[in-house]
């Protein structure tokens, strides 16, 4: 069982990135400034700061709030060093991180398209969990819809084969080398990928244009 302890701390390996994210998407942070004229303005315009950037900047704070807890509860049980647990464990990383992604997606799907799409979206109550996610993974140029449709699909206990080495090489650089048996520690990192987008998504919608 001693692998799965690994396992788990190569899990928190991953999400200790979030942290980098944790002061981006303070309500002090500077990119939380939507710049008058700006596409996020003109649609708080529309519909009120509480209604597009605030349902933006929302969804995002709340993937990170996901991961954040995803990771501390992969170190309580490194700590614990109780094996016989980790099983439990995996599970609740897995609902953790299926909604950091479901977050960070919906943001993407909010801020990316054309503002009729974007106000469009907004307007949903309950829109598909598989289209917000696979919107969100095709806008994000290193994951792709169909990997993060699989990463949803996995953090959920489905039997879905992920690219793990690759996907994680994006967030920790250099050349490496995760086991196929253990797609969470992919799933955080797509998660971080599309959270990275997201904000960056943000800062080109919140800018004004002169």
């Amino acid at each position: 069982m001693d692998g799965d302890v690994r396992d788990l701390r190569r899990l928190v390996f991953v999400l200790d990135k979030v942290e980098r994210v944790v002061p981006l998407v303070a309500e002090s942070s500077g990119l939380a400034v939507v710049r008058e004229r700006s596409p996020l303005w003109a649609d708080d315009q529309r519909v009120g700061s509480a209604g597009m950037s605030g349902a933006v900047w929302g969804a995002l704070r709340e993937s990170v709030r996901c991961l954040r807890a995803a990771r501390r509860s992969a170190v309580r049980e490194v700590r614990a060093s109780s094996d016989s647990d980790v099983g439990l464990e995996w599970v609740a990383q897995g609902a953790l991180l299926r909604r950091a992604l479901e977050w960070a997606c919906r943001a993407v799907w909010l801020v990316e398209p054309p503002r009729p799409e974007r106000l469009a979206n907004l307007a949903l109550e309950a829109p598909d969990p598989v289209v917000v996610v696979r919107r969100g993974g095709e806008s994000s140029p290193a994951v792709g819809a169909d990997v993060a449709q699989d990463v949803w699909l996995v953090c959920g206990g489905e039997p879905v084969e992920l690219p793990v080495a690759e996907l994680v090489g994006q967030v920790v650089g250099g050349g490496a080398r995760e086991r196929a048996d253990v797609p969470l520690v992919a799933a955080a990192a797509t998660v971080l990928m599309v959270l990275g987008r997201g904000l960056e998504l943000v800062k080109e919608r919140s800018r004004a244009p002169y």
